[in-house]
């Protein structure tokens, strides 16, 4: 390894030897060799990043150019500031620009993102329920018990008791089995008639909803339509 860069060595200095002997026969025939000074790069940071302007660049050129990233530093920054409520991935996303990076210009600039807290089970579930609220709302209107949405909507009776306090519902009475009991010999009876069930309800004074009600509770034998 040590002879072949010895040999690049004095390959070199014999090619500069060259080109200086060559320089010299130049300006004996009258020849002018101008010596340029060489600008050194120019490095901005901005966000964690240099931005290198080329070789040569004037003064002018260079503040021009300086202004130009502080612009579009601000910019960067106001956009930022929009997502602050989202998240900083959703920032990356919107933006296009990566998360680090983002990171870094919400830190210098004092940004501070609101942390968005995950959906605990709990929540979700109160949100499922608040869903199914215009429909218990609207069994009870037809005259649904509490029995019958417990049973529709798969809740226990704490469970409806709180979504009802949760969400105002005014539940109907509890079942008073005594006196439904007490309704069905007029019941047979109406239906021993041939009425049909809306006459009946009618004739009782109970809404058919209740009837119906009675009729699967006790297991009471009274055809859609009767002969």
């Amino acid at each position: 390894m040590i002879s072949l860069e010895l040999s690049s060595i004095q390959h070199n200095r014999s090619k500069s030897a060259e080109l200086a002997a060559l320089m010299a026969d130049y300006e004996r025939r009258g020849g002018v060799v101008h010596e340029l000074s060489v600008t050194r790069s120019v490095a901005l940071p901005f966000n964690n990043e240099t931005i290198a302007y080329g070789y040569k660049s004037s003064a002018s050129e260079n503040d021009r150019k300086v202004r130009e990233v502080l612009i579009a530093e601000r910019r960067t920054v106001e956009q930022l500031r929009a997502y602050v409520g989202l998240g900083l991935k959703r920032a990356s996303a919107g933006m296009g620009i990566s998360v680090k990076r983002l990171g870094h210009i919400a830190k210098e600039y004092g940004i501070v993102f609101v942390p968005i807290k995950p959906v605990s089970p709990l929540n979700q579930k109160r949100a499922a329920e608040a869903l199914l609220v215009p429909d218990i709302k609207r069994r009870f209107t037809e005259g649904a018990t509490q029995q019958d949405v417990m049973r529709e909507f798969g809740f226990s009776a704490d469970r409806l008791h709180r979504v009802a306090n949760d969400h105002t519902i005014e539940l109907p009475g509890a079942v008073n089995e005594e006196e439904d009991r007490k309704l069905i010999p007029r019941i047979e009876a109406f239906r021993d008639l041939g009425l049909p069930r809306s006459t009946c309800a009618k004739r009782i004074g109970m809404s058919q909803q209740k009837l119906l009600r009675i009729i699967k509770a006790y297991d009471v034998t009274y055809p859609k339509h009767v002969r």
